[in-house]
């Protein structure tokens, strides 16, 4: 399901039955079907696997690696030419799936497991500093609606990227214009060591008169 929700994401306009058949299938696109699928932005000049893959223990967990590949990867490099100087170091590409991982684990674990959708959404999975401030901010804004008593607009700010502080405002300006403020209980709690009081007992008199009958009987002489 991350996976899923990680190219979903990436290409909401996708028809996720279709999704689901080829991530089942292990089907491997071609530049050009990824393209025409929304997962990828562009196709760039070409790259040799070895140069994303090392030796290819990537590939060993896969059971329809296409065949064009593995022979990129048993295939010797081509030794660097010194005239030329060393190509900059390109930032790593975020893993997708890695992301969308991160966000499911830290949802559940905060009790939001409801946002995790909205903010693989959000976030456009864009990279790990974007997803984290992301997680901070609807953790944030949850805090903010349950004090407002108001936890049902969690996602509704989430999904609309809002700070703490539009958040502030909003529920402010519902809380106000509702007229309902909040109910404040400014009674002073019961001490711990307080004894309920002890209510006086009244005589009987019927007891009374049995006592004193009881008495005078064992005074009488035969």
């Amino acid at each position: 399901e991350v996976i899923i929700a990680a190219y979903k994401a990436k290409s909401p306009e996708i028809d996720e039955v279709e999704l689901r058949r080829l991530v089942n299938d292990e089907s491997w696109l071609t530049a050009q079907e990824a393209l025409d699928l929304g997962l990828v932005d562009e196709i760039g000049s070409g790259v040799q696997v070895r140069a994303c893959l090392g030796n290819g223990a990537a590939m060993a967990r896969y059971q329809k690696t296409p065949q064009a590949l593995l022979d990129q990867l048993s295939s010797k490099p081509p030794a660097d030419d010194p005239a030329k100087p060393p190509a900059p170091t390109k930032p790593d590409v975020a893993d997708s799936t890695a992301l969308a991982l991160m966000i499911t684990q830290d949802c559940a674990k905060a009790g939001i497991g409801n946002l995790a959708e909205t903010l693989i959404a959000s976030t456009k999975l864009t990279d790990a500093a974007t997803v984290q401030a992301a997680l901070k901010n609807a953790k944030g804004v949850r805090d903010l609606c349950v004090a407002a008593r108001l936890p049902e607009l969690t996602k509704e700010y989430v999904a609309a990227g809002l700070a703490a502080d539009a958040v502030r405002a909003r529920l402010f300006e519902k809380i106000v214009s509702s007229g309902k403020g909040f109910e404040i209980n400014n009674a002073l709690p019961p001490a711990d060591d307080e004894q309920p009081p002890i209510k006086a007992q009244l005589p009987n008199p019927s007891s009374i008169w049995a006592a004193r009958r009881q008495a005078a009987n064992k005074g009488a002489r035969p």
